[in-house]
């Protein structure tokens, strides 16, 4: 039992994180001066690397069973933590937020519906703001467009190097990229 809590999708660090992160390192995503949330955080080397890079600030948020906020504190004393599950944050005012970081959140299907809902709560108040989405396809059988859709975001695909990696930044649909 100890050895199944220990290997819980948030205790690991995905290849898709560190792609998340050559993205940022590269420049084709800048975080630089912004206000950064990073939802689903997990180990959270998307955040370090963010507050590396300059970031003017960082949130990390991920669900109570899968964090431990201790870990995070001792590699990121200053930085806010936010738990609890997406439904149960839509309750609440979203952070202020710039970019939005966000790497294998799609991992399990019935969570895709909250998470895009999270997504567009706190894209919401700020027209100017983004979320960089990466994901593994884990089924042909499901899409994301649908849900972009209905939660009035659109999307913009980026480059892959990868068939089933994909790539994505997701702004309110009044906005152009």
């Amino acid at each position: 039992l100890l050895l199944n809590l220990m290997l819980e999708t948030g205790s690991v660090e995905w290849p898709v994180s560190s792609v998340l992160c050559k993205l940022l390192t590269s420049g084709t995503i800048t975080v630089s001066g912004k206000r950064i949330l990073e939802i689903g955080a997990g180990t959270a080397l998307p955040s370090l690397t963010a507050v590396q890079l300059g970031a003017a600030s960082v949130t990390i948020q991920d669900t109570a069973d899968y964090r431990d906020p201790v870990k995070w504190a001792c590699h990121l004393p200053s930085v806010p933590i936010l738990t609890g599950t997406w439904d149960h944050l839509l309750s609440q005012p979203p952070p202020p937020a710039d970019l939005i970081l966000a790497s294998d959140v799609f991992y399990e299907r019935p969570c895709f519906p909250n998470c895009m809902a999270y997504i567009a709560h706190v894209l919401g108040p700020n027209f100017a703001a983004e979320a960089v989405v990466v994901f593994s396809e884990r089924s042909v059988n499901y899409n994301v467009d649908p849900l972009l859709d209905a939660f009035g975001l659109f999307a913009e695909y980026m480059e892959s190097q990868s068939a089933d990696l994909h790539s994505f930044r997701v702004r309110i649909k009044t906005t152009s990229l």
